[in-house]
């Protein structure tokens, strides 16, 4: 059973959501309505910029309330197959290595070169391609290595606990060392282009690379 320990990151909408469905203890809920610059006179029809805001309280804290529902998730574990005959979002329960990676953009330049002091209809083209990188980004990523499968996160620096979120910003030498088993839920999104596709690179790249939304993310003691 998972402690306060464990607890990497928890996703406060989804747990205040869930704790409401589950227990059914609602929370101390205030509606406010508010009209911007553009509203007219308050007359329905003719007003814009017009947004309503829900905002909940509950007596609980975010652990308190994942300790009396965590037991209570029942999400299928992920499988490869299944996703891709859906072919739409599912919340699944993964597991892995929670660790980081690099997300480079590259730019594809193509020359197309010629032989001097040779007839056109007699010309060959050969061409020479280059890839330089553009733009690269760290991330975290989740990489299940019995399925051969990666699970690219966005992630929320605020759901965070014990400074995780700090990592990226240290060094890519000891970037390179953090690594551990984890658990978590998370709301699978899509699969990327296939390698021959893409114009950007994933670090350590599998054959399947799914970008997935966290909701639950506990470290657990490797089997």
């Amino acid at each position: 059973m998972s402690k306060i320990e464990d607890i990497i990151y928890l996703n406060v909408d989804f747990i205040s959501m869930m704790y409401e469905e589950k227990t059914g203890n609602p929370p101390d809920t205030q509606l406010t309505r508010g009209e911007g610059k553009g509203a007219k006179a308050g007359i329905p029809w003719l007003s814009t910029n017009i947004s309503s805001t829900e905002t909940k309280s509950f007596k609980l804290s975010t652990i308190q309330m994942w300790k009396k529902i965590n037991d209570k998730l029942s999400y299928p574990e992920f499988d490869v197959e299944r996703i891709q005959e859906n072919q739409k979002t599912s919340i699944v329960w993964i597991e892995g290595i929670f660790t980081i990676g690099r997300w480079d953009t590259t730019k594809r330049k193509t020359t197309l070169s010629f032989a001097e002091n040779v007839p056109r209809e007699e010309r060959t083209k050969p061409t020479t391609e280059t890839s330089e990188i553009v733009e690269g980004n760290e991330y975290f990523y989740i990489k299940d290595e019995c399925k051969n499968v990666n699970f690219p996160l966005l992630v929320n620096s605020e759901y965070f606990y014990s400074g995780i979120e700090q990592l990226p910003s240290i060094d890519s030498i000891y970037q390179r060392n953090i690594s551990f088993p984890v658990k978590a839920l998370v709301k699978v999104l899509y699969r990327p282009l296939s390698k021959e596709d893409r114009d950007y690179n994933f670090e350590g790249q599998t054959e399947h690379e799914f970008i997935s939304y966290p909701y639950i993310i506990l470290e657990q003691v490797k089997e």
